[in-house]
């Protein structure tokens, strides 16, 4: 038995009134749905007695009276109440629409309260029927499981359980045989609900992470198809507004026909299933009465009947299209279906249009040549502008082109404005077999002209040569004061304050946050501007920010997101409240008085900006950076061609997705956006059509993220403030590289022209000035995170289970292998030698190198290969990938390949072991070197440097007179530093007491309290601050000396801690004479264009020569790669990992005693990795 009911229930207890054979029963309510009621009485009711019920709802003026009847009566335990099923028998329209409202209001509500409660459920609730599902409770029957999410689900049954009884249930999702087991429990029950079953909420407290994703992909995948189903119902009553129906038959088996040309997919969702399924076109019937697709062997599983039905869209020329149709026949490989009556197909313009049915005139002149004139019919309107049809003499045809500025009036009023733009000419043909012009006009647009720059690689190199030889000498240091303050709805928005100190009356320059960045991403900009500015004797205060539900400090609506999670509830908009209350407050303050506001958006922020610029006059200049023009080709571009903002206009959900590293409600996103417009350029071009002050554009000419030619677009506008727009041979991501402090130089110039009328010549911040800023701001937000270090590295490259690609995915793309490629030559392994690939994850290096050697014909027969790794599961894919290429070159291949297993990271107690042995190096060798260690304590180490603290932090034993001596000199924080150093050089000399390792351990015997110390690891000992990783007294990789021939570290030294140890160890390990290839992605590296080179070729190259299947795994695996990628960069800007310049990594090679060191780039043009070789000296 299954609950069959079509109407969604909610909780309502309210005091209800009966009237009963003209009596009034008066009882309590349970539930409400649209048809319906749950009540519980008294006394015993007859089914035939009750003619009416009266209760209130929170919007009704007064008490709702509905007709009804009662459809079941049941007792409860006590056996002293009645639940009575009651059914409506009719309602007026008011009372559904009252009642309709109450119950979205409450899901609403309940939804929000979810949210707020854990931010754990990141995956909604989502209803289904769910069978076939056992438990290990024998005393019960589970008839179905009703909603479910990853954190518990609603099941229906018969038998007996109380609330906090412990289930195991095994169940079953459509098309995946693989049994899920969860074990939970009981949250709450609902005794005999009043339609034949009980039902009961569990809450998961045992499921495994791949268990819990299958359910995941379920949830999303059901969600979709929920969607594509009510939009279809939607259409099919005629409720969605829509008006472009294609009702021809030869119409719409043409369009079918060429879906079969073009080979395109499309996606099907029967009825009462879940699954939605991708097929293709096979055939269309002459006679149009009928069609078949493809089919699969999922779909022959299902209970499928003649005239079941089917719902259809496709996605073909820029449109989307959407029918209904039947089943007729079904066989294994093909299912044929009747022909469509009515094709729906989705509007493509940026807004709805009124279509005109009483035909309005309009007529029309081109701005540049006057004396062309001509008159037409409007056919539709909107906000932003009108289609209308002419007909013109062949010689006007000529001249009517897109771009083309017109004039305009109407017989009537419209709404609009006199003059604009030509974006749109076609040719269509009359009723009369004539033909003319179909013209798109947007109104109120004007063109001008721009001031352009565009620096060339040449000119941009010289820059970053010349910059590097000089600085500004101001070593004052940078300091960040945090602010706070509140938006309009009270919630706290946290940010950094710096200035140059000298005037209280001061320009102001505000820094929105970029997409999914904190506001300490662009310390090197502040410092940028505020030493340049001191140096001009200059005032500036900039403004910094982390906005709200997005990552840093401000104000979350969940409940501390998980990195990855924060911006769950963001919307885009939001910046713009941010962005106005920092506005706010930088003219509300007690600290400074805004001579003028300056505001530089970077990335997405620029929407932000150019909304705050439109409405707010307080702003007097605008620059964005790498800026978004328009959020749809941007969303669009990101996410590999799904067009979030058409499947919004669509009904159709786009879900829960990973954008960047971060997770976003698609569906959120997409409303926010179209509501408060920021979808479209018509958008943008109409904004910028009313800023009045300069905006100034920077734009990479390999940023992909951004479309250059609608920065023109947007920037061609007439409106009175000027217009610079700067081209710069760059990626997206700006941030530490030499390519960011150029640009940085370049703003800071143009900032300060802005000011006071003359053009200066910026140089660098002082580079111990800068690292003292952001040492000190990343320090501020140190929290240690507790992270499995070898879990998080298999998720990465193993994926989510044993069949996802994973880090495989990168060989798909050209220019890896191309990467791969280049470092075997340069490595140049030869016969005989042996090789150590550390950190070779799952062996695509190895792999390569490999394949190239064979199909040049070397022989590396006798050479051996050491793959090492800190990942099992990714040695066991390296060692697959060696037998497949074994089995093809055997004769050539290495015989002899080792898999190792091991953490390459060099002991954390290395640089104390050296602070202890060598007296000559000071506290500064520490900085950077022992995580936890802040560079502020080592500053108050320096100045109260003396010997008896020289001794505690070299290991001396510490007695009460000494912890008396730090407190008197150190705070509280200082303090668990010097302790916890001062244990660690202890345990490397020996001297630990009972009491410095953890409780129990094996390594100390509790008899004698004498200490093992070769049982005893870091992580045995109590530390507070300091982190010294889980290593024992082994400060040495488990290698003899001079063992290797060659070394391959493949962009492994960036996620080292230590990398100048690792460096010493591979010196140490290697054979003289030997060499040491290591390789790092660039600061601020940029795959944008690497991404979209692949997604152009899998929908373009790739047409004809992969399924569809195949093409969305293979756009899944690149947005996956993406989103790696971006969490990777974000860790590395939040000093978890560091990537390294090509000049860094040589110097760091040279301090290790290599010699004859080599730079190389590589990974896409431009090359977004450095290659350093070099070799270990031979013996003389």
């Amino acid at each position: 038995m299954t609950d069959n009911r079509k109407h969604v229930r909610v909780s309502y207890e309210k005091q209800v009134e009966l009237i009963a054979e003209g009596q009034i029963l008066v009882g309590k309510s349970i539930d409400i749905s649209n048809s319906g009621i749950r009540v519980i009485v008294n006394v015993p009711v007859s089914h035939l007695s009750v003619e009416r019920i009266a209760f209130t709802l929170p919007l009704a003026p007064e008490a709702i009276h509905i007709p009804c009847k009662v459809v079941r009566s049941n007792r409860t335990e006590s056996e002293e109440e009645h639940v009575l099923g009651i059914e409506f028998s009719s309602q007026t329209e008011t009372q559904m629409i009252l009642i309709d409202n109450f119950i979205r209001n409450i899901n609403n509500k309940s939804t929000k309260s979810d949210a707020k409660q854990s931010d754990m459920r990141i995956i909604p609730r989502i209803s289904c029927n769910l069978t076939g599902i056992s438990s290990d409770n024998k005393g019960i029957f589970i008839a179905s499981i009703d909603n479910i999410s990853t954190e518990g689900c609603l099941i229906s049954y018969t038998g007996f359980i109380n609330a906090r009884d412990v289930l195991t249930l095994a169940i079953t999702l459509p098309g995946d045989r693989r049994r899920i087991s969860a074990t939970g429990f009981i949250t709450y029950v609902i005794q005999d609900d009043g339609w034949g079953m009980h039902r009961a909420g569990i809450c998961f407290t045992d499921i495994s992470d791949i268990d819990s994703i299958r359910i995941r992909n379920f949830i999303l995948k059901s969600a979709t198809s929920t969607a594509l189903r009510t939009l279809q119902e939607r259409r099919n009553e005629n409720l969605t507004g829509d008006e472009n129906l294609i009702r021809d038959p030869e119409k719409i088996a043409g369009l079918l026909r060429l879906l079969k040309k073009e080979n395109r997919n499309i996606n099907v969702l029967f009825e009462q299933t879940i699954a939605m399924f991708v097929l293709m076109m096979k055939n269309i019937d002459a006679r149009r009465t009928s069609f078949a697709t493809s089919s699969q062997k999922d779909i022959s599983e299902l209970d499928l009947k003649k005239n079941h039905t089917v719902y259809f869209s496709f996605y073909l020329h820029g449109s989307s299209y959407y029918f209904t149709s039947h089943l007729m026949e079904a066989g294994d490989t093909r299912l044929i279906f009747s022909f469509p009556a009515v094709l729906h197909q989705s509007d493509k313009r940026s807004y709805a249009r009124k279509y005109i049915s009483d035909g309005i005139d309009v007529f029309l002149e081109l701005d540049d040549m006057p004396s062309v004139k001509f008159n037409g019919k409007v056919e539709n309107v909107s906000r932003r502008g009108f289609l209308c049809n002419v007909k013109l003499q062949p010689l006007q045809r000529e001249l009517v082109k897109l771009g083309r500025p017109v004039s305009y009036y109407f017989n009537r009023d419209m709404g609009l404005d006199t003059f604009g733009e030509i974006r749109h000419v076609k040719e269509v043909e009359t009723d009369d077999g004539t033909t003319m012009l179909q013209l798109g006009i947007e109104a109120g647009i004007r063109r001008a002209d721009i001031s352009f720059m565009r620096y060339g690689q040449t000119r941009w190199n010289k820059a970053r040569v010349s910059m590097k030889r000089q600085t500004t000498g101001d070593s004052r240091r940078i300091v960040s004061d945090v602010v706070r303050y509140r938006n309009r709805e009270g919630k706290e928005i946290v940010a950094l304050l710096n200035h140059t100190g000298t005037s209280k009356k001061a320009p102001v320059v505000i820094m929105p946050p970029a997409f999914g960045k904190k506001k300490e991403t662009l310390s090197p900009f502040v410092a940028t501007l505020l030493e340049n500015f001191r140096k001009f004797d200059k005032d500036l205060v900039v403004i910094r920010y982390d906005g709200i539900n997005r990552p840093g400090e401000s104000c979350q609506d969940g409940m501390c997101p998980k990195r990855g999670y924060e911006m769950l509830h963001y919307r885009i908009s939001q910046g713009l409240d941010d962005l106005e209350a920092t506005m706010d407050f930088a003219h509300h303050n007690n600290i400074f008085r805004p001579s003028a506001v300056i505001v530089v958006a970077f990335s997405m922020s620029a929407l932000d900006a150019r909304k705050l610029a439109v409405k707010d006059s307080r702003v007097t200049y605008l620059i964005n950076v790498m800026g978004i023009t328009c959020a749809r080709s941007s969303f669009n571009i990101i996410t590999g061609g799904i067009d979030i903002i058409d499947n919004a206009r669509n009904g159709i959900q786009n879900g829960l997705s990973g954008v960047l590293g971060h997770i976003l409600d698609l569906d959120t996103i997409a409303k926010d956006l179209i509501d408060n417009r920021y979808a479209y350029l018509a958008d943008a071009r109409h904004d910028m059509s009313r800023i009045s002050i300069p905006v100034s554009w920077i734009y990479g000419r390999y940023d992909r993220w951004v479309v250059d030619r609608e920065i023109l677009d947007l920037m061609s506008v007439r409106a009175k403030g000027r217009r610079d727009v700067i081209e710069i041979p760059t990626g997206h991501n700006l941030r530490s590289s030499e390519d960011a402090l150029l640009t940085f130089k370049i703003l800071t110039r143009m900032i300060y022209r802005h000011l006071h009328h003359r053009n200066i010549r910026p140089v660098d911040p002082d580079r111990n000035s800068l690292i003292n800023l952001i040492t000190s701001e990343r320090e501020r937000l140190y929290q240690h995170d507790d992270v499995n270090i070898r879990e998080y590295w298999k998720d990465y490259l193993i994926g989510e289970n044993r069949n996802s690609i994973g880090y495989d995915f990168y060989r798909n793309f050209d220019e890896f292998r191309e990467f791969l490629s280049v470092q075997g030559s340069l490595l140049d392994l030869k016969n005989g030698e042996i090789m150590a690939d550390m950190g070779c994850g799952t062996g695509i290096f190895m792999e390569r190198m490999l394949l190239d050697r064979a199909e040049q014909g070397v022989d590396l027969s006798r050479a051996r290969l050491v793959q090492v790794d800190l990942v099992s599961e990714a040695l066991v894919r390296t060692r697959e990938k060696y037998l497949r290429i074994k089995e093809l070159y055997g004769a050539v291949v290495p015989h002899e390949v080792d898999y190792i297993q091991m953490d390459l990271e060099p002991n954390r107690l290395v640089p104390v072991k050296r602070f202890i042995e060598d007296e000559t190096l000071g506290y500064d060798y520490l900085r950077n070197r022992v995580e936890g260690l802040k560079n502020a304590t080592i500053d108050r180490l320096v100045a109260a440097d003396s010997g008896l603290l020289q001794s505690l932090m070299r290991g001396a034993a510490m007695g009460d007179d000494d912890m008396l001596y730090l407190r008197e000199r150190f705070n509280e924080e200082d303090c668990r530093a010097i302790i916890d150093f001062n244990r660690a050089a202890r345990f490397l000399s020996g001297n630990l007491l009972p009491q410095d390792i953890s409780g129990a351990h094996s390594g100390r015997n509790d008899k004698s309290q004498t200490i093992n110390y070769s049982m005893v690891r870091t992580d045995d000992l109590i530390f507070s601050d300091l982190r010294f990783g889980s290593k024992g007294l082994a400060l040495n990789l488990s290698f003899k000396t001079s063992t290797f021939d060659k070394i391959a570290a493949s962009l492994l030294i960036s996620y080292i801690f230590n990398p100048d140890e690792i460096l010493n160890e591979f010196y140490r390990i290697l054979k003289p004479d030997g060499r040491l290839l290591i390789s790092s992605m660039r600061p601020d590296g940029d795959i944008s264009v690497i991404f979209t080179n692949y997604i152009n070729k899998v929908w373009k190259d790739f047409s004809d020569t992969m399924t569809e299947k195949d093409r969305e795994r293979n756009l899944a695996g690149a947005r996956a790669m993406l989103n790696e990628a971006a969490s990777l960069l974000e860790l590395e800007e939040d000093g978890h990992f560091r990537f390294y310049s090509g000049e860094e990594l040589a110097e760091m090679l040279g301090r290790a005693g290599f010699v004859n060191c080599a730079l190389t780039e590589s990974l896409g043009d431009p090359p977004q990795v450095v290659i350093v070789t070099g070799s270990k000296p031979g013996i003389t």
